[in-house]
């Protein structure tokens, strides 16, 4: 029995498609609309039933209908191979399809899972109800792949000097010329590039010539610097910023697919948040964090899960960022981040131990839905549990439909 007999009058295929493949006569041509920045006003991602009311409704995304401060976290929480990674490319086709000024930054774990130049066949499209389209930009191209240690740097001049103390300091340890590299770390002009950086220490150093430990504070200055240089994630040569890295036009997709290293992501990520903010933060951003438990777990801290908390509770909040977050583990992740969801997919079968932490921290009753729908023993891709707080009392079963493009 599948999810949908419990209604057997209503089906999702009762919608009749826009775009037919074939009439009663010939085969027809399929139309392939070319979509802009912003050319649409809102974008269907698929269909949502709710018990209370027995007719099938389309959910749209639509980030025009809110207010210039009125941003949206969105939490979506599946097992492998069940449509995370489909509902984010959904989301982000959409965002690029709905606004024109937002910046659109996503972090992508795994390679070629995002790729917005590939698109399934049209005729797929059509039997599943969703308009074949192409993403298209004015004289640029629709993303750009940017890989840290490559093409991405953090440039010298936007770190925070406590979060790099926590990232290189781990390989320096502390020394007696901290105070130092502190000190000249305050001028942001003296660090546009390593060159400059250099001579503000040299400048800071000849105060203390007659320090018996001068030497030792000398080599430790040398030390840092060498560091820094041979850092391949930070730009120490050229005077960048941000700016130089994010294209607002486009989708810009972080690869974070040959890192290994789960501290060195959490740097990246958190330097990330931390530079849109600063160049972003009155301006609506979309942010896209797959394997969020990795970022924000419950236990500890780290500098990207304080960023992440940031975000889903100051920037989402006041100044209308997106933020969408993908996870297998809800139940490993911060609990702070999941009361502060707005908007909750939980897609396929999910096991009750990693579902109760999340069921009573939302603001969504979903007690009663996940009860009934795990009846079915026929749960498809995409398929799954949808709650909202504007409605956080009537959950509602939902299909999310093959993505376009990505």
């Amino acid at each position: 029995m599948g999810i949908f007999d419990y209604t057997p009058s209503i089906s999702f295929q009762e919608y009749e498609p826009s775009i037919r493949l074939f009439d009663e006569e010939e085969e027809l041509p399929i139309h392939i609309k070319h979509k802009r920045r912003g050319s649409d006003y809102s974008v269907r991602l698929g269909y949502k039933i709710s018990p209370k009311r027995f007719w099938t409704q389309p959910y749209y995304y639509n980030p025009r209908r809110r207010g210039v401060e009125e941003g949206k976290v969105v939490l979506v929480v599946a097992g492998k191979g069940i449509g995370k990674t489909n509902t984010l490319r959904n989301f982000v086709q959409a965002h690029y399809r709905t606004t024109r000024d937002d910046s659109i930054v996503v972090f992508q774990e795994k390679r070629g899972d995002l790729d917005f130049l590939r698109h399934p066949s049209p005729e797929r499209l059509v039997e599943m109800n969703v308009e074949p389209v192409r993403l298209r930009s004015n004289g640029k191209p629709v993303q750009r792949y940017l890989v840290p240690g490559r093409n991405f740097k953090i440039p010298l001049q936007e770190l925070e000097y406590s979060a790099l103390m926590a990232y290189i300091g781990k390989k320096m340890g502390q020394s007696i010329a901290d105070r130092i590299i502190e000190r000249a770390w305050r001028d942001v002009r003296s660090r546009r590039d390593i060159r400059r950086f250099r001579i503000k220490l040299n400048e800071i150093l000849q105060n203390y010539e007659e320090d018996p430990y001068f030497r030792t504070m000398q080599a430790s200055v040398e030390r840092f610097c060498e560091l820094l240089e041979y850092d391949s994630l930070i730009e120490t040569e050229r005077d960048n910023t941000f700016l130089d890295y994010i294209d607002r036009e486009i989708i810009n997709i972080i690869d974070l697919s040959d890192i290994g290293d789960y501290e060195i992501k959490q740097f990246i990520v958190s330097q990330v948040l931390t530079m849109m903010e600063r160049h972003f933060k009155r301006t609506r951003s979309f942010i896209g964090i797959t394997e969020a438990h990795t970022y924000c777990p419950e236990e500890g801290m780290n500098p990207a899960k304080q960023a992440i908390i940031r975000a889903v509770t100051v920037l989402a909040r006041s100044y209308g960022w997106t933020v969408f977050l993908e996870t297998q583990s809800p139940h490993s992740m911060e609990k702070v981040v999941i009361e502060n969801v707005d908007e909750v997919f939980i897609l396929g079968y999910i096991p009750d131990s990693k579902l109760n932490k999340l069921l009573k921290t939302l603001s969504v009753n979903l007690y009663d839905l996940v009860s009934f729908y795990y009846l079915a023993d026929d749960i498809g891709k995409g398929e799954g549990i949808y709650g909202n707080v504007l409605e956080p009392t009537r959950p509602y079963i939902i299909k999310i439909g093959l993505s376009p493009v990505g």
